[in-house]
């Protein structure tokens, strides 16, 4: 469901867009169109909103994610940015890894991907989100941390690259305490 919201608002946002620069919103957005020069100009106008999205969603996620009056605006922008696939989100939402959206009117538990939206928008980036939210977890051992971390190192490359690279990261740790957190998250990802 959020999905498809999620998706129509992109969805919407496009129209709207070529809408305001006077295209149609059928889909073709200037795309469609024979002049290779024409394209291109679409072509980079869509980049360019995109690139201007992700700065707008990363400034309002910054702004409000510690704030407890605006979690459902901090949440949008967090949905967004993985939604866009904002590598430049990556290192605010592995800090803010554990940012609790919780619904105000549900009687059941929440799904941990619900519940904590940077794991969903981190999973949704990829690759880019493996370093910092192993840093994370290294630096913030504790339960919460370990859980949201696993989940979406779990997610972008599921049980057996996780184990394999968690088993060279505990290798290679290089104190006590690192090597501790790491074998916690491995034991989270193998739980999974």
């Amino acid at each position: 469901m959020k999905i498809i919201i999620s998706i129509s608002l992109l969805t919407v946002l496009f129209a709207g867009f070529c809408l305001v620069n006077g295209q149609t919103p059928a889909g073709k957005c200037s795309l469609d169109i024979k002049e290779k020069a024409q394209r291109d100009k679409a072509v980079k106008s869509v980049i360019t909103r995109r690139q201007s999205d992700i700065k707008t969603a990363l400034s309002v996620a910054t702004k409000y994610i510690k704030d407890p009056l605006r979690v459902g605006t901090a949440r949008s922008a967090v949905e967004l940015l993985g939604e866009l696939r904002a590598e430049e989100a990556v290192n605010l939402l592995a800090e803010n890894i554990t940012f609790k959206a919780f619904y105000k009117s549900s009687k059941r538990p929440q799904p941990a991907e619900d519940l904590y939206p940077a794991i969903k928008a981190l999973s949704r980036i990829g690759m880019k989100s493996i370093d910092p939210v192993l840093k994370k977890a290294c630096a913030e051992p504790g339960e919460e941390v370990t859980d949201c971390s696993a989940r979406v190192i779990f997610a972008v490359l599921g049980k057996d690259l996780a184990k394999k690279l968690l088993d060279q990261q505990i290798a290679n740790a290089s104190s006590a305490k690192q090597k501790t957190a790491l074998v916690a998250l491995g034991k989270r990802v193998q739980s999974l």
